[in-house]
């Protein structure tokens, strides 16, 4: 492989690159608003929370700590503020406890400020304008 760089191929992939990351970032920021989570960590449970919960295969206490490479007494930890604020419920299935997302976390028909009804509006949106600006790069 020669170690020549086409420069219009390295130009498009920069741009390629800054428009995916600047749509993960904007997905990101929706997220944290809506979950209400600041730190990096707690956000990352709260989107594993929310793909087993949608994916039907909810997370327990241990395979969240082995995803998030944590102690279980961590994640317990970190769980405890937004099971209070009910963005997530505990429920019990077979003889374990799972954690799934709160009634008014995807869609809320009385938001705060700000926020969309719908979760998922912002989000399309943002993938939409991701999509859309790949498509017409120059």
């Amino acid at each position: 492989m020669s170690g020549t760089v086409n420069p219009e191929e390295f130009r498009s992939a920069r741009f390629r690159a800054l428009r995916l990351l600047n749509a993960y970032y904007e997905l990101t920021l929706q997220l944290r608003e809506r979950f209400g989570a600041h730190d990096p960590v707690d956000l990352t449970m709260l989107v594993l929370i929310a793909l087993g919960d949608l994916g039907s295969v909810p997370m327990d206490a241990e395979l969240l700590a082995e995803k998030l490479a944590a102690s279980r007494s961590t994640v317990d930890r970190r769980l405890r503020p937004f099971l209070d604020q009910g963005v997530v419920v505990k429920e019990r299935e077979g003889k374990g406890t799972v954690f799934k997302l709160g009634a008014d976390i995807l869609w809320n028909p009385e938001p705060p400020a700000g926020v969309a009804v719908d979760l998922t509006e912002e989000m399309v949106q943002t993938l939409m304008e991701l999509i859309f600006d790949l498509i017409n790069e120059e």
